[in-house]
């Protein structure tokens, strides 16, 4: 399983994702690349990528098991 976050710097929702990734010790690449996340069709950040299917931020949260802190951003 691939999982990729495609993600911007400064940007509080992406650094929730980030946290939780790390939290749970899942392995993923980072993308900051937004040439290549507007020939996705991506236009607002974090995605979370995991084997080619797309998810932004609340799907994300949810796939990893819980909401954020809400006092994170």
């Amino acid at each position: 399983m691939k999982i990729i976050l495609h993600t911007a710097e400064h940007c509080p929702r992406c650094k929730v994702l980030k946290e939780k990734l790390g939290a749970l010790n899942i392995r993923h690449e980072e993308n900051t690349d937004t040439e290549v996340m507007v020939s996705m069709g991506i236009k607002t950040v974090p995605v979370l990528e995991i084997s080619g299917k797309l998810m932004e931020f609340s799907e994300a949260v949810k796939w990893l098991g819980g909401a954020p802190d809400e006092h994170t951003y």
